[in-house]
């Protein structure tokens, strides 16, 4: 299992009022899969004064062990083997809280960092300092939590107007650590209070993410909970990847034009194929050539991802020889390895930035991550997540969407007969009289058809 549930509250005090539910995590929370496709639930969460570890268990909340915190993680009913996450380490700051997980079904590392900011804008730039420090590694990293900003003016309502600088301050620092911010569903704004000008409603809560994570799952979304006893909503932000099914559809690559045995394979792929006259033939000689074109592209590119891996090994290994013997043969070595490593990045590139259909950035450009954060906002908008039955009834489940899929279509081209539509003859008004359909209806004579010509 490699999907990931997270719901952060902020501050302990609102988790200890936010119930818990049977499809959610408090805060930092980690998900458990055991057998029968059941999942338990534990819950736990970061003070934001120091670090306290509290554990949801029996309806009340009981402190952790401060001293070895990733203790509670790892008590769990479930083997170890189970396990989704595991703490390695956590660094308390002011205002944030990170922690270091392991991913168990990946062996991958991922920050979540739990942020309570200041109320204040100058105490606040202590939290953007080292959100910009932290931005430099390069993990899978969810930030969230209540930042008491806003990044802009669409994310408030109301007649007490926000902070300039405190926005721009925000904004800057998202800018700079090259963050993503997710977009919700259930509302925009977070958090809402009654003043003395009236009601103010402000998105003070938020999850942001940085290219690594989006480029490792298909699908990142963000929910808004309802309040419930607070004046803050939580977050439900759910990691999710997908396996595909079906066959899949043929994509021709621009990479492709770039090898120098294209041209010459397309050319005489088509001189060997049959010539047929008409949109048939032609038909014919693309279906032919989208079969050798998908064995020449295996047999010549290959996997160009694992092919990247095998590359950058390489080249590294060539360096670490350059370093123990400065060689001319050891030279020539590592520069056909960084070389090749060149052409497979090239290519990965080639291939994300087709995929994302991005033009607007420089030819030089070669953060895939980038690219492939476009084509997951692609898919995306392009996905069916939720659709109603036919009974009225909602589902999210893929299998189910897939199989009302194949339904619904299925039964409309299964129609024993075309509708008839003598009902609704008497309601078409009469636009034309009977003598101008006449004359509509005439063959033209030869000279009316001289004159046209």
């Amino acid at each position: 299992m490699s999907d990931l549930a997270l719901k952060i509250c902020g501050s302990l005090a609102r988790m200890k009022n936010t119930p818990p539910t049977a499809n959610s995590v408090i805060d930092l929370g980690i998900s458990f899969p055991i057998a029968g496709g059941k999942v338990r639930w534990w819950w736990w969460a970061i003070e934001e004064r120091g670090v306290q570890f509290h554990r949801f268990k029996n309806g009340k909340w009981s402190p952790g062990n401060v001293q070895n915190p990733a203790s509670l993680c790892l008590q769990s009913p479930l083997p170890a083997s189970n396990e989704h996450l595991i703490l390695s380490s956590y660094h308390d700051e002011n205002q944030i809280t990170h922690c270091h997980f392991t991913h168990t079904a990946t062996n991958s590392s991922i920050i979540i960092s739990s942020v309570y900011g200041a109320h204040s804008i100058a105490d606040r730039r202590e939290l953007w300092s080292n959100l910009q420090n932290y931005s430099k590694l390069n993990h899978q990293w969810i930030i969230g939590g209540d930042f008491n900003t806003i990044a802009s003016l669409t994310e408030f309502k109301g007649k007490c107007i926000p902070s300039t600088q405190g926005m721009e301050d925000f904004s800057e620092c998202i800018s700079n650590c090259n963050l993503i911010t997710l977009e919700p569903k259930g509302g925009l704004f977070t958090w809402s209070r009654t003043r003395s000008q009236g009601r103010t409603l402000r998105r003070l809560d938020r999850i942001l993410t940085n290219l690594c994570l989006l480029a490792y799952y298909d699908e990142v979304s963000l929910k808004h909970l309802s309040k419930f006893n607070s004046d803050h909503k939580p977050l439900l932000v759910h990691c999710s990847k997908t396996t595909p099914t079906g066959p899949r559809p043929f994509r021709f690559l621009n990479a492709w034009t770039l090898h120098d045995t294209f041209h010459s394979m397309v050319q005489k792929t088509w001189d060997n194929l049959p010539t047929i006259e008409g949109m048939r033939g032609l038909a014919n000689k693309l279906s032919s050539l989208k079969a050798a074109l998908k064995t020449w592209n295996k047999e010549t590119f290959g996997d160009i991802f694992s092919q990247l891996q095998q590359a950058e090994d390489k080249a590294l290994e060539a360096e670490k020889e350059f370093e123990i013997n400065p060689s001319q043969e050891n030279i020539e070595i590592m520069q056909k390895a960084n070389a090749a490593l060149i052409y497979s990045t090239n290519l990965e590139v080639q291939y994300w930035k087709q995929k994302a259909n991005i033009r607007w950035l420089e030819k030089g450009d070669s953060n895939s991550k980038l690219f492939q954060a476009y084509v997951k906002g692609k898919k995306k908008k392009l996905s069916i997540s939720h659709i109603i039955k036919p009974n009225g009834a909602g589902t999210s489940n893929p299998l189910e969407i897939k199989t009302e899929a194949i339904s619904f279509f299925e039964n409309s081209f299964k129609q024993s007969q075309p509708p008839s539509f003598e009902p609704i003859l008497p309601l078409i008004p009469m636009i034309i009289s009977s003598e101008d359909n006449l004359r509509i209806c005439t063959i033209p004579s030869l000279d009316e058809v001289k004159q046209a010509v």
